[in-house]
């Protein structure tokens, strides 16, 4: 296991610490929060990086809940041709010193299972339950792939013209530990939630990068391994 892989195993293992706690206290802190109707929200939504989600979200009393999350995604990198009309000069730099590939795809796409805490901190109200501004601590695990392809070439010029094509795939388990900072906002039945969802992803097993058709290695997209940040939002019911 690798050494980003072993840290965030340490940090998941503090994180799921820091919800049983959560749990373990919240509910005597409020013992005058009566949870009467509506303290399940289930949702779906999208975000960035061709994300959809599907959640559900169950009260533990009016500031606090527990939420469990689907997660889908499929997003393309595609070769931008728009570098090819810019000056020349500052291209030959780059392929002196860069020796670079041309990109002309790099899918990613998989899916993932979390557990979130929220905590609501906004003025908390008796009967007005799991609404406003929260921080939500989570942990997940998921199985993604990723498949690369492009040109081969000293540098711009040359891979522009090559057609050869150099290609690679790999597919990933990974865990996260992460944060999001949210809002949501209820109107009886209906929910709208909305936030910034922040995560440090690592492999699970010794492997950074894979291996391309040239003998070549690229690291894996930062969804798989290494720190991500997408905006989502969601809308739904409450029951």
């Amino acid at each position: 296991m690798n050494n980003s892989a072993i840290n965030l195993s340490k940090s998941l293992a503090q994180c799921l610490l820091l919800i049983i706690f959560f749990l373990a206290v919240t509910p005597l802190q409020a013992q005058e929060q009566v949870l009467t109707d509506y303290n399940k929200n289930l949702k779906v939504g999208l975000g960035t990086r061709g994300n959809i989600n599907l959640n559900f979200e169950h009260a533990i009393n009016s500031f606090s809940s527990v939420q469990v999350n689907y997660r889908w995604h499929s997003y393309d990198e595609r070769d931008d041709k728009s570098t090819r009309y810019w000056p020349i000069f500052p291209l030959i730099l780059i392929d002196i010193f860069g020796n670079r590939n041309r990109l002309i795809e790099n899918k990613v796409s998989g899916s993932s299972l979390s557990l979130e805490y929220r905590l609501y901190v906004s003025k908390r109200e008796l009967g007005k339950k799991l609404k406003g501004i929260y921080f939500a601590p989570q942990v997940s695990i998921g199985r993604h792939s990723q498949s690369y392809k492009g040109r081969p070439g000293f540098g711009y010029f040359w891979s522009s013209r090559s057609s050869k094509i150099i290609s690679g795939a790999t597919k990933q388990t990974n865990w996260s530990l992460g944060m999001k900072i949210g809002y949501q906002k209820r109107w009886n039945k209906f929910t709208f939630d909305c936030g910034v969802d922040i995560r440090k992803n690592a492999v699970i097993g010794k492997a950074d990068s894979f291996q391309l058709s040239n003998g070549e290695t690229i690291p894996f997209a930062e969804g798989i391994d290494g720190r991500s940040t997408s905006a989502y939002f969601g809308i739904g019911m409450s029951f």
